[in-house]
């Protein structure tokens, strides 16, 4: 497993995640940091991420409710297409906490 890369723009505040690859493993990395870090009103950036599983996008989107738990809201920019539906379809986009920026529209990858 590869060490996600993570870099945060001190101007806007932007965490930006690069991870590839064991998406469900690395989300715990990844949470250790934004957890500690003073994260209130910033955007989490997941442009760089590829979700390979359910068990990815359960993983992240665990990670995107503690945040908004621990920091009171967060902005996710680039959220792949699966983690985008699963905020909404279980309504946590509702009361404004958790706010997308530009969702992905991933293209499938099975044969037809």
């Amino acid at each position: 497993m590869s060490c996600p890369r993570l870099e945060r723009c001190p101007a806007t505040g932007r965490l930006w995640v690069d991870a590839e690859g064991e998406a469900a493993r690395q989300v715990q990395v990844v949470e250790a940091v934004v957890l500690q870090v003073d994260f209130g009103g910033c955007v989490l950036d997941l442009e760089g991420l590829d979700l390979d599983d359910g068990l990815a996008a359960a993983a992240w989107h665990d990670l995107v409710r503690r945040v908004r738990d621990t920091h009171g809201r967060v902005t996710v920019a680039h959220a792949p297409q699966m983690l985008a539906h699963t905020l909404y379809k279980v309504g946590d986009l509702q009361d404004g906490r958790i706010r997308l920026l530009t969702p992905r529209s991933d293209e499938g990858t099975t044969a037809g």
